[in-house]
């Protein structure tokens, strides 16, 4: 999925800084943790708590939900983490014992991830118990669904504004399965700049593509909205993202066949028609629509290689991240 000699250049600090504040969760640079350590007899040896430092006789009664949670309560924390005895070492040992030095970045992430779920209920318990959400990871089945969705060549690209400027930007091109450049609007700024796209961003989406496409490789994926849409979207109903693109806040374009599968055609090509209509012939977007009913009639799902559907499980996650 990610080249090991990616090219990164004219990355905007910004832009960085804003998308971390648009996906981490809510509250989390402001939440407080808590580690208690546990002795070889299961007693807890050392607590310490983000902010305070230690903690003397942490009120610790067991691992189970209701214990932990009260534990969580007590210590008066947004997150709380219980290790066995050796715990970490042992994990970090794991760790090490099933990397590969030609693994990439997410493959060497999937690693550490498999190792933690099972250590979750063995050594190490959290409350949240964020780990028992963790789906079946495998790093062969990341890059084949990576494969599958996104052709290559070609360019991802995703932007979010707010008040008048670009908030967020991103350009990743796509060359045989991997992502081997990166960049963001300042690739492209001194032919369309920021204040002037941001302004009226729904009529420039064509021109933007268009420059991505002369200057990285031919768009396949473009999400364009605004702040406060994303905002919504990742706060609200499960729904909410349909509203958006039906209210013209959000834009995706291009979105290829099963996005259109995921998200609902009908509501692309009511947003579609109403920002960029006028630049898409009636026969390409008959065409769109039927390949739409074709994919919604096969029952084939895009994450079926994946293992899971990281949709759902993003709505799993906000039950804990809500602010």
């Amino acid at each position: 999925m990610l080249a090991r000699d990616v090219a990164l250049h004219d990355l905007d600090g910004r832009h960085l800084a804003g998308w971390l504040e648009l996906f981490l969760p809510p509250g989390l640079t402001s939440g407080r943790f808590g580690l208690v350590f546990l002795a070889p007899d299961r007693s807890p040896a050392r607590a310490v708590v983000s902010g305070r430092g230690a903690v003397a006789d942490p009120p610790f009664t067991g691992t189970g939900g209701r214990e932990l949670a009260a534990l969580r309560r007590a210590l008066d924390v947004d997150l709380v983490c219980v290790l066995a005895d050796g715990a970490a070492a042992s994990i970090l040992a794991d760790i090490e014992r099933t990397l590969r030095l030609e693994d990439d970045y997410p493959a060497q992430v999937t690693t550490a991830l498999r190792v933690l779920k099972r250590a979750a209920g063995s050594s190490v318990w959290l409350d949240p118990p964020l780990l028992d959400l963790l789906p079946p990871l495998s790093s062969d089945a990341l890059q084949r669904t990576f494969e599958l969705l996104v052709p290559a060549p070609s360019a991802l690209t995703a932007y979010v504004f707010d008040r008048g400027d670009v908030f967020a930007s991103v350009i990743a091109v796509v060359e045989r399965g991997d992502i081997t450049a990166v960049t963001s609007h300042l690739g492209i700024d001194d032919a369309l700049p920021s204040g002037s796209f941001a302004r009226s961003w729904r009529t420039q989406v064509p021109r933007a593509l268009a420059l991505i496409d002369e200057r990285y490789a031919a768009p396949s994926i473009g999400l364009f909205a605004e702040r406060a849409a994303i905002e919504r979207v990742l706060a609200g109903p499960g729904d909410q993202l349909t509203t958006e693109l039906t209210a013209g806040h959000i834009i995706i374009d291009p979105a290829p066949a099963w996005l259109r599968g995921l998200l609902g055609g009908a509501q692309l090509a009511a947003a579609a028609a109403r920002s960029l209509g006028r630049f898409v012939p009636p026969v390409a977007r008959r065409a769109a629509t039927a390949a739409q009913r074709r994919f919604a009639e096969s029952g084939a799902h895009p994450f079926a290689i994946l293992g899971f559907d990281p949709i759902a499980l993003w709505r799993q996650l906000r039950h804990y991240y809500r602010r």
